[in-house]
């Protein structure tokens, strides 16, 4: 079960990082310049579905695998920091970068019907979903961070 448990760790934490390069490259798409609103509705559309068939289950996956894991060895002095970081990414998911997506996906809808988009309420919700996207990243990459510490200290 433990083995299990683990690989599905590893597969969690496999796609909400690998899922965050996705993010990155289709987020740099902006509107105006060459890139139509056609463009900038399509890279919204699959930074949507990135998020929901990736991100999102990548980091339910390698928060709750991981909180099962560090369950019966609740003693350990990193758990606490372990399982608030995956809490945090979580929290900041449900209440910033989800909501944010599909705002943006319905921002650059409006403008595919309309021809422009609002570059006030576009970079102002960039800039939110920027900001909740890479502190999602850190408490990520600290994560993972602190477990290979904790193994090298074991180990040395």
């Amino acid at each position: 079960m433990r083995s299990v448990l683990k690989f599905l760790h590893l597969v969690g934490m496999a796609l909400f990082l690998g899922s965050l390069p996705a993010h990155i490259v289709l987020g740099s798409v902006g509107p105006g310049g060459d890139i139509p609103v056609q463009g900038l509705f399509f890279s919204r559309m699959m930074i949507q579905v990135v998020t929901l068939v990736a991100t999102l289950p990548g980091l339910l996956l390698a928060v709750g695998s991981g909180l099962i894991l560090a369950w019966p060895n609740r003693r350990q002095r990193r758990l606490w920091l372990h399982g608030g970081l995956g809490i945090l990414a979580l929290l900041n998911a449900a209440i910033f970068i989800v909501p944010q997506v599909f705002a943006m996906t319905e921002l650059a809808r409006s403008g595919l019907e309309s021809g422009q988009v609002d570059l006030v309420r576009w970079h102002g919700g960039k800039m939110l979903e920027d900001v909740a996207g890479a502190i999602n990243l850190a408490a990520g990459l600290l994560a993972v961070a602190v477990a290979c510490w904790r193994r090298a200290v074991r180990a040395g």
